[in-house]
């Protein structure tokens, strides 16, 4: 049985409150948000982006991109990736299929991978902060909607921030960022969120 994941304001509250209830009690931060509450937030996410049927095509491709040489945020990337992949086996965003992959960060080859992917999501695993610019010009221009667990990659130009606080799930959103991407943002996330214009 496939699972449709749709733009339904209580679907996203219950997704937030459960990821909540699964957190670590006595002050959870960024870093403790696990890939797999993580995985459920970025699709949940793309439901509420009305403009997902154009950047996406024909299935949503979320793209995992970590920096091969750091260890932790290549274990990061296989567990975000294997978080979505078992969520996409059980469900569709929008009626879409949704499919994943890893993208190593190579400052001379990553903008034309991405644009042979041609993901609807860019999912950030750490690691990248000297790349940035270039990761977020590339999502620009090929209008993928990009995602991160670190608040401050957002104010840097990251579109969407998964985090932990207090042990309950915080979404932060960069709007202008999101916008340049593409994205179109429901106005029942961006009430759901701590959104920075």
């Amino acid at each position: 049985m496939v699972t449709r994941i749709r733009p339904v304001r209580t679907s996203l509250t219950l997704a937030v409150a459960t990821v909540a209830l699964a957190l670590p009690a006595g002050g959870a931060h960024a870093e403790d948000l696990a890939p797999p509450h993580q995985a459920l937030l970025l699709l949940r996410i793309l439901a509420y982006d009305r403009a997902l049927g154009a950047r996406a095509g024909d299935r949503v491709t979320v793209a995992v991109v970590y920096r091969d040489a750091d260890k932790r945020a290549r274990t990061l990337a296989d567990e975000m990736a294997t978080s979505l992949s078992s969520i996409a086996q059980k469900a569709t965003v929008a009626k879409l299929p949704v499919r994943v992959a890893l993208i190593p960060h190579d400052a001379g080859t990553f903008e034309q991978k991405l644009g042979e992917l041609r993901p609807a999501a860019v999912y950030v695993a750490g690691g990248l902060e000297g790349a940035l610019e270039a990761i977020t010009r590339a999502t620009r221009r090929f209008r993928a909607l990009s995602f991160a667990s670190d608040a401050r990659v957002v104010e840097r130009g990251v579109s969407v921030g998964l985090l932990a606080h207090d042990a309950r799930a915080r979404l932060v959103i960069n709007l202008a960022s999101a916008r340049a991407e593409g994205a179109d943002l429901d106005a029942a996330l961006l009430r759901l969120a701590e959104v920075n214009r």
